[in-house]
């Protein structure tokens, strides 16, 4: 999987350098080289090189951040301090009134804390919050005004042995080597050169070399800027820490120059007598020493960055490309391959320091795999670890018994596609967090009718990369979006490990069992509730009980009229009926309650604006809104004889209805109307209508006849027979069997 043009790849420290986690821990350098969090990138700029931050305006502020990996953990330290040159910043100010400098720490929760000092101090140190300081956010330094101030150091405070910068002595050839303690800088004349420290002498009480047997490991940190960038074709130029004992033995460690950091083991029966310590570079340059630490007490490595910022960082794979500007892999076959090379056989890396590599990046629909490939004869079957569409990280596990000589670490993909990178590290610490969702819903019985008794059961799902914790691993259950919880399930208490769903029922609630109503659909809301889960962003699901049993719209008897009841040709009849809920459920709320109204089996206009459901045994009064020749739901009336029909939830032209029903077969009627062009009947027909006293009489109609009464503008008055008529001229419409009949009526 190497591409040979291609081996410059290695690590970065994310901090700086490795700490330690116990309560000795050692004071943690942060990089300098590493700022990344910058309030405005039009107006503010960072120069790694020379550590000076630029300000383009008041306020702003640069800085590091963590949010990407949910936060760094810096429970082992007590405080940040940073120093700086303020010279700069204060060129143009007013030393009346010095400026302000503020150190702000943010957390993962809660609010951030900032201190605020002033920048002619040189130095500030901020308390890390005892009870967050394990999800440090970001750190960043802001200015009260614009201008430049340079970073001499940042730190985490513990405790930790420096060796002096302006102490080196040991030169392996003086006439091509020099070293300048003021700017911490090696110069080497030629390849293969060394500069470093030597405790050769024997000292008064017999003493040979230097005691260094309370630590555990020598880290310089380094900026090798100053030196070519290939020391060998393709090979980046190589550097090399040595350790020196006085029995003649050694520990050597190679590595990169782009690394940033070189950690050597201290031989733990041997490090009472250190005879020298040097930096060695294979070509000719500079290298700017930015510290050089002793680490004591149990040894635990802090994360270490995988570099993604260079083409040639992820430069071994096979049907596959890297693009370091969009941080893209494109992975042109079936589980081809793209990562990081560190070398065969014994020019391996040492990740011994390290439990798990991981990669974040952007969600895609295919499964992406992380694989850790080990040097030895035999070699270590690879670590593995794959992960489902949609995540955003990978973690794989390595091998404590080869990842002392990890030969390359490298992604997969199960299809062709890309895979943009975030960030990718080592680290000590399992990154992998439980995810718990509820994933579905059920009940008992499976389908119930309105009155019967139901208790609620889930399925909780791990959807995160790690095992969750012993503890609750709670489901409340509700109604719609309520609040408050009708039955819970808090029983199960072992952790569900990734990947995996258990079942829990309800064994409590205010409502244990439900009954069931007379809705004919209820929306159960079911959230998992409990410490052990990463994420509380995802813990609602939801799913729809459709209760067994329907509802049943019966048009009630004679509710089906016209208005007005009796017209005359011309005018503008709407249409009016009433409805009865006889189902065993309610109709649903939020869906059209329709209505079609025909002439002549030709619809003419239709009821649409009802929503409201009609609960069991109640009634609904629907009227004509719309149609398809008058906006305002009439039809004008004409001569003749016409049958008129009503279709409630009537369905569409591809026999769709909104909501099911027990039958339909009551949701029609018709009735038949004729409509004379003359106004005014005569005597002669044997029917007629007067007026005695104030009060309607008819003659020759039925007791069934109906009566509208019209004043001389006519404006309808009456629809009542009963109703007492005083002086003045009328126009009575009489409907009765099918027939419209108007007489023109003097009342004295």
């Amino acid at each position: 999987m190497r591409n040979n043009y291609l081996i410059k790849v290695f690590f970065v420290l994310v901090l700086g350098l490795l700490t330690l986690t116990n309560a000795n821990s050692q004071d943690q350098h942060l990089p300098l080289g590493g700022l990344n969090l910058n309030s405005n990138g039009d107006l503010n700029s960072y120069d790694p090189n020379t550590h000076i931050i630029h300000y383009g305006g008041d306020w702003q502020y640069y800085g590091w951040t963590w949010e990407a990996r949910n936060g760094v953990d810096f429970s082992a330290y007590s405080e940040f301090t940073v120093y700086f040159d303020p010279s700069l910043l204060l060129a143009g100010g007013d030393s009346d009134d010095p400026y302000k400098v503020q150190i702000e720490i943010a957390y993962m929760e809660g609010a951030a804390v900032s201190t605020e000092g002033r920048a002619k101090w040189g130095t500030m140190t901020v308390p890390l919050d005892q009870d967050r300081k394990n999800r440090v956010k970001y750190i960043y330094i802001k200015s009260q005004k614009s201008g430049d101030l340079k970073l001499l150091d940042a730190f985490l405070v513990g405790n930790v042995s420096q060796l002096p910068f302006n102490t080196l002595n040991l030169n392996s050839n003086g006439d091509l080597n020099s070293y300048n303690s003021e700017t911490q800088t090696i110069t080497y004349g030629g390849d293969w050169q060394y500069y470093g420290w030597t405790w050769e002498q024997v000292d008064n009480n017999g003493v040979q070399g230097k005691d260094l047997s309370k630590f555990n490991s020598l880290i310089i940190n380094y900026d090798p800027s100053g030196l070519p960038e290939f020391g060998d074709g393709t090979d980046p130029t190589k550097i090399q820490v040595e350790v020196g004992y006085w029995d003649g033995s050694a520990k050597m460690v190679e590595g990169r120059n782009f690394w940033g950091a070189i950690t050597v083991p201290l031989d733990q029966d041997k490090s009472n007598k250190v005879k020298s310590i040097f930096a060695k570079s294979q070509k000719s340059g500079t290298l700017k020493l930015l510290g050089v630490h002793l680490n004591g007490g149990e040894q635990v490595a802090e994360d270490e960055i995988l570099p993604i910022e260079h083409d040639y960082d992820l430069g071994s794979g096979s049907n596959s490309s890297y693009d370091a500007a969009t941080h893209t892999v494109t992975f042109t076959g079936e589980w081809a391959t793209r990562g990081w090379w560190f070398g065969s056989d014994a020019n391996g890396r040492d990740l011994s320091d390290y439990k798990y590599a991981v990669v974040l990046f952007e969600p895609v629909d295919f499964k992406v795999q992380l694989v850790a490939q080990y040097n030895g004869n035999p070699a270590a079957a690879d670590s593995k670890a794959l992960v489902e569409a949609g995540a955003k990280r990978v973690v794989v596990e390595l091998n404590p018994e080869a990842r002392a000589n990890v030969q390359q670490i490298y992604l997969q993909s199960d299809i062709p596609g890309q895979v943009v990178i975030n960030q990718a590290y080592l680290t000590n610490k399992d990154p992998r967090r439980a995810d718990l969702i509820v994933s579905d819903i059920s009940w008992d019985p499976a389908n119930p009718a309105p009155g019967e008794e139901v208790v609620f059961s889930a399925k909780i799902k791990n959807i995160g990369d790690g095992t969750s914790a012993n503890g609750k691993h709670g489901v409340t259950f509700a109604l719609g979006d309520g609040t408050n919880p009708i039955q819970w399930s808090d029983s199960h208490t072992t952790g569900v490990p990734a990947g995996s769903e258990v079942a829990v029922t309800a064994t409590g609630g205010p409502s244990k069992p439900w009954t069931v109503g007379t809705n004919p659909e209820y929306r159960i809301k079911a959230v998992f509730e409990g410490d052990v889960d990463s994420n509380v962003g995802n813990n609602v699901f939801y799913k729809t009980l459709v209760v067994n049993g329907k509802a049943d719209l019966e048009i009630v008897e004679n509710s089906f009229i016209l208005d007005p009841e009796a017209p005359s040709v011309g005018d503008a009849v709407g249409f009016i009926v009433s409805v009865k809920n006889i189902g065993t459920v309610n109709t649903p709320a939020g869906v059209k309650h329709g209505a079609a109204f025909s002439v002549n089996n030709q619809v003419v206009a239709w009821s649409d604006n009802r929503t409201q459901a009609v609960l069991v045994d109640r009634e609904a009064r629907l009227g004509s809104n719309g149609g398809p020749n008058n906006g305002d739901g009439t039809w004008i009336a004409k001569e003749g004889t016409f049958t008129f029909k009503v279709e409630v939830n009537d369905a569409t032209a591809e026999g769709v209805r909104p909501f099911e029903e027990l039958t339909y077969d009551n949701n029609i009627v018709t009735f038949t109307l004729t409509i004379k062009g003359s106004d005014i009947m005569t005597p002669d027909t044997g029917k007629n209508v007067t007026v005695v006293n104030g009060k309607i009489q008819l003659t020759g109609y039925s007791e069934n006849a109906k009566v509208n009464v019209y004043n001389v503008f006519g404006q309808q008055i009456a629809k009542d027979k009963n109703t007492l008529l005083s002086t003045g001229v009328y126009l009575i419409k009489v409907l009765d069997e099918g027939n419209v009949a108007s007489y023109k009526v003097l009342v004295k």
